[in-house]
């Protein structure tokens, strides 16, 4: 039952990655002693994405961002644009599998000093998912907004919980 578990799991994450790719590095100092205290996002206008992906996305963040235990004194506010977001057909997933695409959800991620209004690091974290037929039994579009948040947390105060 371990094994046919661990197999199952093992094809569910199968082609799954999180990429965070840093554009302007957070000042060390500033890092070590971070203070989230807004986040914003914004949908890119050329994006086909549900309604509510902004707030499930800002929830998410915030979710994560608190499990990292961090409270410094340096404020700063995030600002995240999605710049793109597919989540594959449910029907096409149970039929062909990993041939129907890519999930996927990109985010431009600033970090604005909350005191002074400038930013202080910007990165992009890029979830993509590729998953079998089995997948379309979850809430995929859930599981990768929950994973690019992580990503907005490593990206933010590196990789691993507080």
């Amino acid at each position: 039952v371990r094994l046919l578990a661990a197999v199952l799991l093992a094809a569910l994450l199968a082609g799954c990655s999180t990429s965070v790719t840093t554009e302007e590095q957070i000042p060390s100092a500033v890092r070590a002693d971070l203070k989230v205290v807004a986040v914003q996002v914004a949908v890119q206008d050329d994006v086909d994405a549900p309604k509510d992906l902004a707030p499930r996305l800002e929830a998410a963040v915030r979710e994560a961002i608190a499990a990292r235990k961090r409270n410094g004194a340096s404020a700063v506010r995030l600002e995240l644009r999605v710049t793109d977001f597919r989540i594959a057909n449910r029907v096409a997933r149970l039929a062909v599998g990993p041939f129907a695409g890519n999930d996927r959800l990109a985010v431009d991620v600033s970090v604005i000093d909350a005191a002074k209004g400038a930013e202080i690091g910007r990165f992009t974290v890029e979830r993509r998912a590729l998953g079998g037929r089995l997948a379309a039994l979850m809430n995929r579009a859930q599981a990768t907004i929950e994973a690019t948040a992580e990503g907005v947390a490593d990206g933010l105060f590196g990789t691993g919980k507080g």
